[in-house]
């Protein structure tokens, strides 16, 4: 709708900012997918992709990887919540005009 020029208004809370290290967000890692993937499914998926010599070692090198970004990003988002308890957080506007 356009109205006395205004095409787009919106108003919204910006609350990204605590957890955006360059552009990399907590638990969008795609190892953290690997922690619902039964570990001997994982190891039919080396051996049908040609890793025969690495099934053995699957847990240590998919799971575990896994594991370490999941932990990663709670102790990240939990350093996160402790820094900003203090801080006050805006509300940012935007509007287009014609």
């Amino acid at each position: 709708m356009n109205t006395q020029g205004l095409a787009y208004a919106q108003r919204y809370s910006s609350y990204k900012e605590p957890f955006d290290a360059r552009k990399v967000y907590p638990f969008t890692n795609k190892n953290i997918e690997s922690l619902t993937i039964p570990v001997n499914l994982l190891q039919l998926w080396a051996k049908a992709g040609g890793g025969a010599g690495q099934s053995n070692h699957i847990e240590d090198l998919v799971v575990i990887a896994g594991e370490k970004s999941y932990l990663n990003s709670k102790k990240r988002l939990k350093l996160s919540f402790e820094d900003c308890r203090d801080e006050k957080f805006g509300t940012r506007e935007e509007y287009r005009v014609s």
